[in-house]
């Protein structure tokens, strides 16, 4: 025997599969959870383009305390502030806390991976100057 196809039907066959595809790609989207917006307060400092006036890190302090975390702009030797370096016991706690945030990233399911980072995406797109002038004055580069 043989199977004949009726040629005419290939169009509205091929016109409904486009169309469920695309009424699946719109439940998709309307279903989808919406990425938060994250706002970051900005410091004084990180609002300026240039700090001017600022006073001058000298690097002598790097040896006479270990127990301080020194910031400063390495192009332009801008002291931007300084930390209480952390102890042993507090790096220790910091690990811990990470080890387990990575085993919950490792055990959370694609759905959630995919909306921390979207959420991570919209918040660098909408903060990129102010994110690309803090990374520069922090490793001594320039932004053109």
């Amino acid at each position: 025997t043989v199977v004949t196809f009726d040629l005419n039907l290939i169009f509205p066959i091929g016109l409904g599969i486009v169309t469920l595809f695309g009424f699946w790609k719109l439940f998709q989207h309307v279903s989808a959870p919406t990425i938060p917006c994250v706002k970051v307060e900005l410091t004084d400092d990180e609002k300026l383009d240039r700090l001017d006036g600022r006073e001058k890190f000298d690097l002598s302090k790097l040896d006479n305390s270990p127990d301080r975390v020194y910031l400063w702009d390495p192009s332009t030797m801008d002291k931007l502030g300084e930390k209480p370096a952390m102890s042993a016991a507090q790096v220790e706690e910091t690990v811990a806390k990470a080890r387990v945030a990575a085993a919950a990233w490792k055990n959370s399911s694609f759905d959630a991976r995919r909306h921390a980072l979207r959420t991570i995406l919209k918040y660098v797109l909408a903060n990129q100057i102010s994110l690309a002038r803090v990374s520069c004055r922090e490793s001594g580069k320039t932004v053109t």
